[in-house]
């Protein structure tokens, strides 16, 4: 399970915790949680989530990695999950979706636009319904591969151009 993005609250990464060891517990499944990505503001809640958890030592954070190397993570991820409360844009979805993995992301903010039907929408404040959501991708074959074609076929409605200048707007609305 992948997450890539600055490691802060707003990014919703104590309720992909919860998630997994919810997941972990009681459908006891065999994954890891890779949260790639430097800190942020306020992150030490997070990293205090991640001590407490009884399965600390398959939740590995990763801080900064070469782009060939984030882009590996996506293509063998079994799921890409990104329960952010808001996103100027969602630039790790569209990442996620051109490179192959099925993704997971909430119903917030500009996150559905990007995703569009390509991805497992979610309420970023229920953790049941995001371990939920991971256990469906992560079981269901079928889901996953409609996930990953729906994905790509998404992505190429996004063009770096466009993507860019998407990005700048979103920037822009942040220094406002």
């Amino acid at each position: 399970l992948l997450f890539v993005s600055t490691i802060e609250p707003r990014k919703n990464i104590n309720a992909l915790i919860s998630a997994f060891n919810y997941l972990k517990q009681n459908s006891k499944i065999d994954h890891h949680l890779v949260l790639i990505g430097q800190k942020g503001w306020h992150y030490e809640p997070i990293f205090a989530a991640i001590d407490a958890s009884p399965w600390k030592s398959q939740i590995h954070h990763l801080n900064y990695l070469s782009d060939e190397l984030v882009a590996l993570f996506y293509a063998k991820a079994d799921a890409f999950v990104y329960p952010s409360h808001y996103e100027g844009f969602g630039l790790p979805v569209l990442e996620a979706m051109t490179l192959g993995a099925p993704v997971i992301t909430s119903n917030t903010s500009s996150l559905p636009e990007v995703a569009g039907d390509a991805a497992v929408l979610v309420k970023p404040d229920d953790s049941m319904q995001l371990a939920e959501a991971i256990l469906q991708v992560i079981t269901d074959s079928k889901l996953r591969k409609e996930l990953i074609e729906k994905g790509q076929e998404r992505a190429k409605l996004f063009s770096w151009e466009r993507t860019a200048k998407a990005t700048i707007k979103a920037y822009q609305s942040l220094l406002t």
